[in-house]
């Protein structure tokens, strides 16, 4: 488990700017009703990271975990459980760094794929590796 305000301070050292990818004290009241309806945290954990597509696909990083709504079907992966994050489609040079609107999530036995707000993925890449470093 690591520190909320630690996970928050990352993401505002970046200062940037996004319209989907919100610091969970930011978002709309609506949108953190409509996420709190299906989400059911741990004793000590904390909200702290949103993407909000639609009702449709979000997902919220907490500090022990990534929740994952898709189709309303929740996953909810652990820290602990993530084995690395990867880019692939520009490693593969499928895409540009400028395009990348994917990370994956590796886990055993299962892989995640992630969306990310355009521009957004190295700020979700940077933080998602820190938080699952051992």
């Amino acid at each position: 488990m690591k520190k909320a305000s630690t996970i928050t301070a990352k993401f505002l050292r970046y200062k940037a700017s996004f319209s989907n990818t919100k610091l969970w004290k930011d978002c709309d009241d609506s949108i953190q009703k409509s996420m709190l309806q299906v989400v059911k945290f741990d004793t000590k954990e904390e909200p702290v990271l949103a993407f909000y597509k639609s009702d449709l696909y979000w997902w919220l990083l907490t500090n022990c975990k990534i929740i994952i709504s898709l189709e309303q079907k929740i996953e909810q992966v652990y820290f602990s459980d993530i084995d690395s994050v990867e880019f692939d489609d520009i490693i593969q040079g499928r895409i540009t760094k400028e395009a990348c609107r994917s990370l994956q999530i590796i886990t055993r036995p299962w892989h995640y794929v992630l969306e990310v707000e355009e521009r957004s993925w190295t700020i979700v890449y940077t933080i998602l590796t820190f938080v699952i470093a051992k």
